[in-house]
């Protein structure tokens, strides 16, 4: 293991505390670039086998940057035969085809984010459950909600319950065929 000797000047400009000195037997190893008495961050010395309690191999906070807001990209929807999901929810309910590679089949509403990635789990595992029931996913309807939820049911589309005015709006929820339910609401 190497010597590690903490440095005793202070560190250089835009040098943080945890920097140290590798003594001769880092050089002695055969370590390119480093010298007796150069100076280099704790987490490229860790990454060089030497054990600091303590110490944090992740770069200093400063370089981290402030705000990190995740993008929604797809949500998993179990089903049954890829192909024939393409087809309900494409031609039945209505949403395009985003993703077209072998498993990875989305559809959605182009240009809006976020897709529904058609997850065919039994060419993993053929003894793998769908899971029918509510998927937790709300999609909206344009224009004149009744009058789309009509349209969708004159396409095919079973409806677990149909369009209803509640205390608080309009909803219904529609089922594909694997069971999977979705909730819809009026756009806006």
């Amino acid at each position: 293991m190497p010597t590690v000797v903490p440095r005793t000047e202070p560190p250089a400009e835009g040098q943080g505390r945890d920097n140290f000195s590798l003594g001769d037997d880092c050089a002695s190893r055969g370590v390119d670039g480093l010298r007796e008495g150069r100076s280099i961050p704790s987490r490229e010395v860790s990454l060089l086998g030497a054990r600091f309690p303590g110490r944090s191999a992740m770069p200093p906070k400063s370089k981290v940057p402030a705000k990190v807001v995740p993008r929604f990209t797809s949500v998993a929807v179990v089903v049954s035969d890829r192909q024939k999901a393409v087809e309900w929810y494409t031609q039945k309910l209505g949403l395009d085809r985003l993703a077209d590679s072998e498993h990875w089949q989305t559809v959605g509403t182009k240009g809006t984010g976020g897709a529904l990635h058609l997850c065919q789990v039994s060419e993993f595992d053929p003894k793998a459950p769908l899971e029918p029931g509510n998927t937790g996913i709300a999609l909206t309807l344009p224009g004149d909600f009744v009058k789309s939820c009509a349209a969708l049911e004159a396409r095919g589309v079973e409806f677990a319950s149909p369009p209803t005015k509640y205390d608080w709006g309009w909803g219904a929820t529609i089922r594909d065929p694997d069971g999977n339910e979705i909730y819809l609401a009026p756009e806006g």
